[in-house]
């Protein structure tokens, strides 16, 4: 028989480290029974994160379909910013298999459009991961410079 005991989950930058300690029980001799580990991560599909139509900025929901025989333990989206920062949001459950999660993206000073990708990162219960992506999502340009100020009177 072998008894599962978790040590710790520290969450370092964008990964997350699960340790598991496996020990043997009872005093030799004996036993039997046989038990399987689930090695088989999660499973990503459909990712979504919807371009924002104005370079207002705004709220976009970011989802994706994640399924796991053994159960779905913890999602993330992980969102490169255009300047190569990165913010990690916990996705929760939508409906079905639906996860998602809302990132509110800040308005666009610039002429080009702002660039994002997403990452989804899953864990099932037993501590597998599987990464996903990336896709992008665009808030626009502002289409051109700002006009010019007024003339003074």
């Amino acid at each position: 028989m072998v008894s599962r005991m978790p040590y710790s989950l520290a969450l370092v930058g964008l990964a997350v480290f699960v340790v598991t300690c496996a020990l043997g029980c009872g005093g030799g001799g004996g036993g039997g029974g046989s038990s399987s580990v689930d090695t088989t991560p999660p499973s990503v599909t459909s990712i979504s994160a919807p371009d924002l139509p104005t370079a207002d900025g705004g709220n976009t929901t970011i989802s994706a379909v994640v399924t796991d025989a053994g159960g779905v333990g913890n999602v993330y989206a992980i969102i490169t910013k255009p300047g190569g920062s990165s913010e990690s949001l916990t996705m929760t459950l939508a409906s079905g298999s639906t996860y998602s999660c809302v990132f509110a993206a800040p308005l666009n000073l610039y002429e080009t459009d702002d660039v994002y990708q997403v990452v989804v990162s899953a864990y099932d219960k037993a501590g597998n991961n599987k990464m996903a992506g990336p896709v992008s999502f665009r808030v626009p340009g502002t289409g051109g410079p700002p006009p010019p100020p007024p003339p003074p009177p």
